[in-house]
């Protein structure tokens, strides 16, 4: 099921991707971090411009979808607002 998760993901990612953004994600070295109640944190910033031509910070949580300890929540910072 994660794989299923992580391909659509991709998917959705594809049509703004060009072939070398593709070799890019193929070959990214995630840090893996176990957090508790078997979660696994992978992260990895990308700050050369190699992604999408810009710096990219990804972070992905990982769990199986049968974890029932664990809730997971959203936030960001409102600093891309208007002035």
């Amino acid at each position: 099921m994660k794989k299923l998760l992580f391909l659509l993901l991709l998917t959705n990612l594809s049509y703004a991707q060009s072939k070398s953004d593709s070799l890019v994600i193929k070959s990214i070295k995630w840090k893996k971090t176990n957090l508790k109640n078997k979660i696994t944190w992978k992260s990895v910033h990308l700050n050369k411009k190699e992604l999408f031509n810009s710096n990219q910070s990804i972070n992905i949580l990982e769990t199986k979808l049968s974890n029932k300890k664990i809730l997971f929540g959203f936030a960001s910072a409102d600093s891309l607002t208007k002035k």
